[in-house]
């Protein structure tokens, strides 16, 4: 990850090249303390090359756990950018700043899947999709020099390159390809596209039956069949909708998960005619929801209320 951030990398690069130096010096006692040498001549050359090689590997290891750390902390401000501030297009800005073609594949597809909610949270849908669309792996290069994209056959339109692969089988792809699904399923909704959502449902469902996700089942499974009933809700089933939205709103961790999770709510109690449930949750998307294509949403809701 930390060579997805240039000064992430920087640090590691600092840390290595000052640590390499250090420890030449350190292991051919060529470097003093008072005068006197730190590493005595009486040691073997033989010893002094087996520990100069175990403690460069043990170096370049401690300078790459230091730059991830950096990088990780970098991650999570851009996310809490998105999710917690309910910030779409400063976020957006952000993570522009970061994505370059130069970035490691999956690292990059990350950011670009952070990238193209961030657009469908402020209802850009075309920028999300031409966003969903830049995701490849640089290492599956056709013939031809283009890249291949992640996207399943059944998912390829007459606008879709046919030159598709599947995520890479880690677990930063595994991840990423269950949200990748999910984004899909919300860019067919806003575009009233309900059979493409379902197939991306049955696929995000495909893709959690994977050894890097079952470990870690739980939370995915709420966001499997959360996605399962926004699907159910645009097709007009509210069958078992509202219990579930509202455990899923306690269970929900990040402010703008929470305010999408109202906003389901309010429309389905609006659906129940409990209006007085209805602008309770319209408001609270409101009040929390900054600059999210949700907040117009409901506001045009609230309007229409008596």
């Amino acid at each position: 990850m930390f060579k997805v951030f240039r000064s992430s990398l920087f640090l590691f690069w600092v840390l290595l090249i000052s640590g390499m130096v250090f420890l030449s010096l350190f292991s051919y006692g060529q470097m003093k303390i008072n005068g006197i040498e730190v590493i005595p001549s009486v040691i073997k050359e033989q010893v002094q090359i087996v520990l100069s090689i175990i403690l460069i590997f043990i170096w370049i290891l401690v300078s790459m756990i230091i730059a991830e750390k950096n990088a990780n902390k970098k991650v999570k401000k851009i996310t809490d950018i998105l999710f917690n501030e309910c910030n779409p297009e400063r976020a957006i800005i952000v993570i522009n700043k970061t994505i370059s073609a130069k970035n490691p594949g999956q690292y990059r597809d990350y950011f670009l899947l952070l990238l193209s909610i961030a657009h469908l949270y402020i209802g850009n849908i075309s920028k999300a999709r031409e966003t969903l669309d830049k995701i490849y792996n640089p290492d599956q290069i056709d013939s031809a020099g283009n890249s291949k994209m992640y996207i399943h056959k059944s998912l390829v339109t007459d606008k879709t390159p046919l030159n598709t692969d599947s995520f890479p089988n880690t677990k930063v792809g595994s991840d990423n390809r269950v949200f990748y699904y999910s984004i899909r399923i919300d860019y067919f909704l806003q575009t009233d596209d309900l059979g493409s959502a379902t197939k991306a449902l049955n696929l995000m469902k495909n893709a959690l039956n994977n050894k890097f996700i079952k470990a870690n089942n739980d939370p995915y499974y709420f966001f499997y069949i959360e996605n399962q009933y926004k699907i159910n809700i645009a097709n007009g089933d509210f069958d078992g909708a509202e219990m579930f939205f509202s455990i899923l709103f306690d269970k929900k961790s990040s402010n703008i998960g929470k305010v999408l999770t109202k906003f389901q709510l309010g429309k389905i109690y609006l659906h129940y005619n409990k209006l007085d449930d209805a602008i309770a949750a319209f408001r609270y998307v409101i009040e929390n929801g900054k600059n999210i294509i949700q907040v117009k949403e409901a506001t045009q809701y609230l309007q229409q209320l008596p």
